[in-house]
């Protein structure tokens, strides 16, 4: 048997218009897009904007996390109006109520591909490898210089915290 591996998953996508789901709230009328361009990464940073080291050598949420869910959805949240489509913004999901936004923020996410990664026994046994090196790496630092505050040590990443809080 030859070394080459024969692909048999394919990738068609047949547009590149992002889906599309509508909304009714308040009377009014909105479409909720998934992410395009930037706003992936717009969220992303903000998520960890929002995080603070939490002196394990991971992450937890600060003071801002809650926002990034009004800025993930503000993007892609677009009231229809008689001149077009226009952004929501976080600063008017700061006044819906969270039975509302808790689900379209859950969709968007879904939608955009932005959810955690799923419990699998490849992913979880690599996140086992990947703690038990830092743990190793915080173990060593700290036999090495007893003082020395941790939470730095290991790979150079934070833990990470599901982004659904």
């Amino acid at each position: 048997m030859s070394g080459t591996k024969k692909v048999t998953d394919s990738y068609d996508f047949d547009t590149l218009e992002p889906l599309a789901v509508p909304v009714k709230h308040g009377g009014k009328r909105y479409i909720l897009r998934e992410t395009v361009g930037d706003q992936s990464t717009k969220w992303r940073n903000a998520v960890l904007r929002s995080m603070t080291p939490n002196g394990l050598g991971g992450l937890t949420p600060g003071p801002g996390y809650p926002d990034t869910d009004l800025l993930l959805l503000g993007m892609c949240l677009h009231e229809i109006t008689p001149g077009g489509e226009q952004p929501v913004g976080a600063e008017e999901l700061k006044q819906w109520p969270t039975r509302v936004i808790k689900p379209l923020f859950e969709r968007v996410k879904s939608a955009s591909g932005l959810e955690a990664e799923e419990d699998t026994v490849e992913n979880l046994t690599t996140r086992i490898s990947d703690l038990e090196k830092r743990l190793t790496a915080l173990r060593q630092a700290q036999e090495a210089d007893p003082g020395r505050t941790p939470s730095h040590a290991g790979n150079g990443h934070g833990g990470t915290t599901d982004s659904s809080a």
